[in-house]
């Protein structure tokens, strides 16, 4: 079964992207140079969004002042449709979906970095030499990256 390519919408899901009315959609979209739909009655998101965008912006006897805030809030939600796309073509992750593992991730080498440099090292670094502490460093450091790595393919 063939993935629906998520730049190919219907009117319905053009609504819904761009957070209009379907009625909306269809009026504009009822003009005679408006993008057509293809064989299955889908629209290309971007041909189909900026022409919505045109039109509206055309304004249809409105004030300038709603034309404006018509062409403003088309805008951001062809901003939000292109996050969506991208999204769902795993382009873009979500704050909200990545903070708690960063977090979780975070806490974890932090941990680990204080049990090796406060609590192992330091007993061991009486009667070494500036270089011979600098290896003890550099092996600890190899020695938190590769606990770390272990550790996080568990999360």
């Amino acid at each position: 079964m063939m993935k629906p390519n998520p730049n190919r919408v219907s009117k319905s899901e053009l609504a819904r992207r761009l957070h209009c009315s379907r009625s909306t959609v269809l009026r504009h979209l009822s003009a005679d140079d408006a993008p057509k739909p293809d064989r299955q009655g889908l629209f290309g998101l971007a041909e189909a969004t900026d022409f919505l965008r045109a039109d509206i912006e055309r304004g249809n006897g409105a004030s300038p002042e709603i034309r404006e805030l018509r062409r403003r809030k088309l805008e951001n939600e062809v901003i939000l449709s292109e996050i969506a796309v991208k999204k769902a073509r795993a382009g873009l992750i979500a704050t909200a979906e990545i903070g708690p593992f960063i977090e979780t991730s975070c806490a974890l080498l932090g941990r680990l970095l204080k049990g090796k440099f406060e609590g192992e090292l330091p007993p061991i670094y009486h009667g070494k030499t500036v270089p011979e502490i600098q290896q003890l460093h550099a092996d600890a450091v190899d020695a938190v990256l590769s606990q770390f790595k272990a550790d996080l393919l568990k999360i």
